[in-house]
C-alpha cells in the first residue's frame, strides 16, 4: 500500500492542469467622452502558476501603453475613444503557455462631447478686423451667433487656405460668410479638420463697435 501511494503522490506531481486562464476582474470606465482617454485593467492567474501574456484591442478607438512581456496576474492599458459617439468595447484576452485563451470585456458608452472654441466679447474699432483662430476635426458640428450694437460688420469662417487668400486679397472660398450684418448664428458641419480662422470685419463701418461671439464645437 504504501508504494501504491508513492506511485499516486509521483504521479500528481507530474500532472499539469491545462485548464485557461482564470480572468478575476476586469475594470474600467464604462462612460467615456469621445476623444478622451481611460484606463483599463485585468487581473487574471493561471492553473500553473507560470507567466500569461494579455493582449487588449477595442471595437473603436485605440488602445495604447500595453505591455508585451509576459507577467503573473495583472495587465494594464489605456484606451482613446473614437471622436464619434456610440458604444464601444474594450476586450482583453489572456493567454497562458500552452496557448490556451479566456477573454472578458467591458462595453463603454462614448458621449458627445462639446467644447467651447470661442466667447469673446470686446470693442471693435471701425477699420479695423479681429481674428481668431483654432482647431477644428472633421466631423464636428460647429454652431454659434454673434453680434453688435448698432452698426454693421462681416463675420467670416475660413479654413487655412481660405484665410491665405482673404488677407492677401484674393477671392477665397468661406465655410460661413455673413456680410454686413447686425447679428446672425451659424449651425455647420466641419467638412475637414485642421486649423480654422473666425474673422469679423468692420473696415467699411464708420463707427465702432461693441461685439459678442460665441461659438461651441460638438463632436459626431
Amino acid at each position: 500500500m504504501a508504494c501504491v501511494a508513492v506511485l499516486m503522490m509521483a504521479l500528481a506531481a507530474g500532472c499539469r492542469n491545462t485548464g485557461p486562464p482564470t480572468i478575476v476582474r476586469v475594470e474600467g470606465p464604462v462612460e467615456v467622452s469621445s476623444g478622451d482617454t481611460a484606463a483599463y485593467e485585468c487581473q487574471a492567474w493561471d492553473w500553473d502558476s507560470e507567466p500569461i501574456r494579455f493582449y487588449w484591442t477595442a471595437s473603436r478607438g485605440e488602445v495604447f501603453e500595453q505591455g508585451d512581456e509576459p507577467t503573473r496576474s495583472m495587465s494594464y492599458v489605456r484606451w482613446a475613444g473614437p471622436e464619434s459617439a456610440g458604444p464601444a468595447v474594450v476586450r482583453v484576452a489572456v493567454v497562458d503557455l500552452d496557448s490556451m485563451v479566456t477573454r472578458d470585456s467591458i462595453s463603454v458608452n462614448v458621449r458627445v462631447k462639446s467644447r467651447t472654441v470661442l466667447s469673446a466679447d470686446g470693442l471693435l474699432k471701425s477699420g479695423h478686423t479681429r481674428t481668431w483662430s483654432d482647431s477644428l476635426s472633421h466631423g464636428h458640428r460647429l454652431s454659434g451667433w454673434f453680434d453688435v450694437d448698432t452698426g454693421r460688420v462681416s463675420f467670416r469662417l475660413l479654413d487655412t487656405s481660405s484665410y491665405r487668400r482673404w488677407a492677401a486679397g484674393d477671392s477665397y472660398e468661406p465655410l460661413y460668410e455673413a456680410v454686413q450684418v447686425r447679428e446672425d448664428s451659424l449651425r455647420l458641419g466641419v467638412p475637414s479638420s485642421g486649423r480654422h480662422y473666425i474673422v469679423l470685419d468692420n473696415r467699411s463701418g464708420k463707427l465702432d463697435q461693441q461685439f459678442r461671439v460665441r461659438l461651441t464645437a460638438v463632436t459626431p
